[in-house]
């Protein structure tokens, strides 16, 4: 994915962002877990709420940047802590749109995250 951002831009890769979650809607009942940027675009909120309930897992600043760091991934965007930091705050206007903020330490295991998230939406638990 970085290197498309490369190649061809982050608006290209937004517009192919943004097709694979329009697939979505032929999807019944699913977790649709989404990159940093993709809820920052108005037409990707409209379409994450007509596909159901948003869920923004907001761990704190310092553990995402250890998180990007530890990473092996390629990120264009994300290149520099100062960078990183500038782009994150950039977007939390967007994230404070969705329909539910989980406030973590960024240390927890995924499968408690989980379970926290479907007491917090008042689901069933599958296990």
């Amino acid at each position: 994915m970085a290197d498309l951002i490369v190649e061809r831009g982050e608006t290209y890769f937004r517009e192919r962002e943004t097709a694979a979650l329009e697939r979505c809607a032929a999807v019944d009942q699913a977790v649709i877990a989404t990159g940093g940027g993709v809820f920052t675009l108005e037409r990707n909120r409209r379409l994450i709420s007509e596909l159901g309930t948003s869920v923004w897992l907001d761990p704190p600043w310092e553990a995402l940047c250890k998180r990007a760091q530890q990473s092996h991934k390629r990120r264009p965007l994300f290149e520099s802590p100062d960078q990183a930091r500038a782009l994150y705050e950039s977007r939390l206007d967007s994230y404070r749109q969705a329909d539910l903020r989980i406030r973590t330490r960024g240390t927890e295991r995924k499968k408690d995250v989980a379970a926290d998230v479907i007491r917090r939406l008042g689901l069933k638990s599958a296990s």
